[in-house]
């Protein structure tokens, strides 16, 4: 997207916002909506918010990994019990195609048309031309470092087994998170990983176990070990960096040059909802400014929508590349759900075990 092109949609966005329950009206809403997300999105004081706008009942559940998500409603437990569900891009197409989740009615969606280009009906989200999954928030996985102790850090996915640091490393305890980044670090495709590529990251991964202090499996377990300095880098999310800016740390993150991991963090709709409208209308409402701008200053997460760049200075608009989207996703690596999954969490249990 050009400069220009990017004034024009946001201007066009901010000459038709308004308040949420303007426009388009949802009427009274049957509860309650089921939400299944994760804790940057479901913090109390942005339900709060959705509750008040939309007069509903919202009962919040929080997530653990994608991959678990995946396998519970493939096993046809998450999907009577939640009618939202927070999932990212390389499960929503395997859940389409096996009928775990509904498609979105965008005609529902005042907020739809404001919607940067690019996220209004990415191929990975579509099935038979019907839109499955909404994606609201965006960004890439990458190595988060402290330069006071790693002025390099960021230079490469190395830097989380490099041997000059071993000992204030880590990762995530997960299978898709932690290989993926070792295959591209030894030059491999990890969307088409073979059986043997992925025994030599295994391997590797092996060789460097004592490089690190330990695997983190939460979002808090994670901050507290950059916090507390037993740690300089590891596989991490850009709200770790804001969270640790602020208490005055000098933590960044980092592009690999051999390409960041890109998600684009969607909600889905379970096929057994009773509520669909309200369904909808919570689609609607995290596109709206509110929730968009507490998402942006609270966390630096890029949004999918244009609602709230009307609030941000140019040099966060060029520091977050928004007024060049398609520049900054072709320097990423977007992922897709291996084919041999379970080989993949195979591998890390016996990483784990060796």
């Amino acid at each position: 997207m050009r400069r220009r092109q990017f004034l024009a949609m946001t201007a066009a966005a901010t000459a038709s916002a308004s308040t949420f329950m303007d426009g388009p009206a949802f009427g009274a809403l049957a509860g309650p909506l089921r939400l299944f997300t994760v804790a940057v999105a479901g913090r109390d004081k942005d339900i709060n918010e959705a509750r008040k706008d939309l007069d509903l009942d919202i009962r919040v559940t929080f997530n653990v990994a994608h991959t678990e998500t995946f396998a519970k409603m493939n096993a046809g437990v998450l999907s009577p019990q939640q009618d939202v569900l927070h999932i990212q891009q390389p499960f929503v197409r395997p859940l389409a195609q096996r009928k775990w989740i509904q498609p979105i009615d965008t005609s529902r969606l005042k907020n739809y048309g404001k919607m940067f280009e690019q996220f209004k009906s990415p191929e990975w989200a579509m099935l038979d031309g019907k839109l499955y999954a909404l994606p609201y928030y965006w960004g890439y996985d990458s190595v988060v470092y402290n330069a006071k102790h790693m002025p390099d850090g960021g230079e490469t996915w190395g830097r989380l087994w490099d041997d000059r640091y071993k000992g204030r490393l880590s990762l995530r305890d997960d299978a898709l998170s932690s290989i993926q980044p070792v295959a591209l670090f030894l030059g491999y495709n990890p969307n088409r990983l073979t059986k043997a590529q992925l025994e030599e990251c295994k391997k590797f991964l092996i060789s460097k176990k004592q490089h690190f202090r330990q695997l983190w499996g939460t979002y808090a377990e994670a901050v507290n070990l950059l916090r507390s300095e037993e740690v300089w880098a590891l596989w991490g999310w850009l709200p770790m960096v804001a969270s640790l800016r602020k208490e005055g740390m000098d933590i960044r993150y980092g592009m690999p040059k051999e390409r960041a991991i890109a998600w684009f963090s969607s909600y889905i709709i379970s096929k057994d909802t009773k509520v669909v409208p309200a369904c909808h209308a919570f689609l609607d409402w995290v596109l709206d400014e509110k929730f968009a701008m507490a998402m942006t200053r609270d966390y630096g997460y890029r949004m999918t929508t244009t609602v709230h760049v009307k609030n941000l200075t140019p040099a966060e608009i060029k520091e977050m590349q928004l007024d060049d989207i398609g520049g900054l996703v072709s320097k990423l690596f977007i992922q897709e759900l291996p084919e041999n999954l379970n080989d993949w969490v195979q591998a890390w249990s016996e990483f784990k075990s060796a």
